[in-house]
């Protein structure tokens, strides 16, 4: 008969592939679209390494500038301490010359009391 795929089904074959082949072709498929994806993984990968590169500079860097400012924040304090140390001694010897000054002025006031006095009389 003419329903069982004999004598009048040849449109339908020829657009038909057979068995084998057409397991070969979708393995082909499968094939490129694995091929796709494993360039896509491979490129990924690609992508993450210059990513992580690129953060590995930057915390280099950073860990770079904060010894600079760690080196700053001590040279600073050290300043800070001598500049300290130079305004106590200033502060001392300020000291010292004050109690000279009164003395000084003193004396001064007296030797001027006494000429005053000699001088009046």
């Amino acid at each position: 008969g003419s329903s069982g795929g004999g004598g009048g089904d040849d449109g339908g074959r020829s657009v038909r592939v057979p068995s084998a082949a057409s397991s070969t072709l979708l393995h082909a498929k499968d094939y490129s679209r694995q091929a796709r994806a494993a360039q896509q993984a491979e490129q990924t990968i690609v992508d993450l390494g210059t990513m992580f590169q690129q953060v590995a500079k930057m915390v280099d860097d950073q860990g770079h500038e904060l010894l600079n400012i760690q080196d700053n924040v001590i040279g600073a304090q050290l300043e800070a301490e001598g500049a300290q140390r130079q305004l106590l001694r200033y502060y001392h010897a300020i000291a010292g010359d004050r109690a000279f000054a009164v003395r000084l002025l003193l004396a001064v006031a007296l030797v001027v009391a006494l000429l005053v006095l000699f001088y009046n009389r």
